[in-house]
C-alpha cells in the first residue's frame, strides 16, 4: 500500500536527518529525543493532482485559494512533464496511517514520535512537507 511505502521512506528520511543534524555544532553532545512528522495539507495534494492532470502551472495557480503559497509550492517541481501519477490518498488518510504506525515508527527510530498536520504545526519545517514526503523536525536533548 502507498501509505506503508511513505511510512517506510519517512523512517529512512528520519535516519538521514538525524545523521546530518548530529554534525551541527548546536547538537554536539546531545541526543535526538523526538521526531515530529508533519503531514502536508490537503491543498498541496489537490494542487499536485491538478498539475498532473493539466501540466499547466497557470491553471493550477488560478485554481488555488492562496496563489502565493501555490506558486512557491509549484516552484519545487523542476519538470512538470515528469509528474504522471495522481495521489489517491487524502491528508486525513495519510495522517491516520502514520498514527496507526506510531509504535512501528518508535521502534524503528528509537525516538518519541508526534504526528502533526502542517496547518497545526508551528515549525518552520512545516511548509516543506510534501504530499508523499512529510516534513521532519528532530528535537535534541
Amino acid at each position: 500500500e502507498v501509505c506503508e511505502e511513505i511510512v517506510d521512506s519517512t523512517i529512512a528520511d528520519i535516519s538521514k536527518a538525524v545523521s546530518l543534524s548530529s554534525k551541527i555544532t548546536a547538537n554536539k553532545g546531545k541526543k535526538p529525543a523526538k521526531v515530529k512528522i508533519i503531514i502536508a495539507s490537503q491543498w498541496k495534494i489537490d494542487l499536485y493532482n491538478t498539475l498532473v492532470e493539466t501540466k499547466d502551472v497557470k491553471k493550477a495557480i488560478e485554481a488555488a485559494q492562496d496563489k502565493e503559497k501555490a506558486s512557491k509550492y509549484i516552484s519545487r517541481f523542476k519538470n512538470l512533464m515528469e509528474l504522471s501519477q495522481k495521489i489517491d490518498i487524502s491528508a486525513t488518510q495519510l495522517h491516520a496511517s502514520f498514527a496507526d504506525s506510531i509504535q512501528y515508527l518508535k521502534d524503528k527510530t528509537g525516538l518519541e514520535v508526534e504526528i502533526i498536520d502542517e496547518e497545526l504545526s508551528t515549525s518552520a519545517r512545516a511548509q516543506q512537507a510534501l504530499p508523499m514526503r512529510p516534513g521532519i523536525e528532530i528535537e535534541w536533548k
